[in-house]
């Protein structure tokens, strides 16, 4: 009879723990998407010739493939987050737009190399027993090279976002999340007056 019982409370408890973790076991994908600022943001300098071709080139360094996740109540990943296209595909297309945005030409081989790599980007939702939130970190470390190979400006840039709300089944508010930070991290990157003032050296 006892031994009934420890196997029934054993059973309850596992299924309380699958109820807390939203049932979330299979990784899915998300769409990141980004979208300029409109009339915000630091204006690019008057006497930079902004047609000039500017080369984007975007190396992830992250050590996983996913990018989020959930973590449920008893702080154990349960489930893992990718993102579709891949992150290197999505932060150089993200670039490229805000580039764009400010009257960039984007070519293959231009006078300058603006290179990124994604040192991390990562985003989950963390479950409590009542309630729980999102949270997300990234870093990248931006260069602008000449087509000589010389290095003339060089920044890592972070950013951090949370949110609260229910983490339920599903990626719930993670690409909110993820979407957030790729948001955030360009534009502090296309509003970084050095990094403006690096790439109208090397039109000059």
């Amino acid at each position: 009879m006892n031994r009934n019982l420890k196997t029934a409370a054993t059973i309850a408890a596992l299924g309380a723990a699958v109820l807390l973790s939203g049932c979330a076991f299979v990784p899915e994908s998300v769409n990141l998407h980004y979208k300029a600022p409109t009339g915000q943001g630091v204006a690019v300098p008057t006497s930079l010739n902004q047609q000039e071709a500017v080369t984007v080139d975007v190396k992830s360094l992250r050590k996983h493939h996913d990018v989020g996740g959930r973590v449920n109540a008893y702080d154990m990943h349960i489930a893992g987050i990718g993102v579709s296209g891949g992150v290197s595909h999505s932060v150089k297309d993200a670039l490229c737009t805000a580039l764009k945005d400010k009257g960039f030409t984007i070519v293959p081989h231009g006078k300058a190399l603006v290179h990124v790599d994604v040192l991390s980007f990562h985003g989950e939702g963390h479950a409590g027993f009542f309630t729980g939130n999102y949270r997300g970190h990234t870093a990248m470390r931006v260069a602008v090279k000449a087509s000589n190979g010389k290095t003339l400006y060089s920044k890592t840039f972070t950013t951090k976002v949370r949110y609260g709300g229910y983490v339920l089944s599903g990626s719930g508010g993670t690409p909110k999340v993820l979407n957030a930070l790729l948001n955030q991290e360009i534009n502090k990157i296309v509003d970084n007056p050095e990094f403006l003032h690096a790439l109208q050296v090397v039109e000059e």
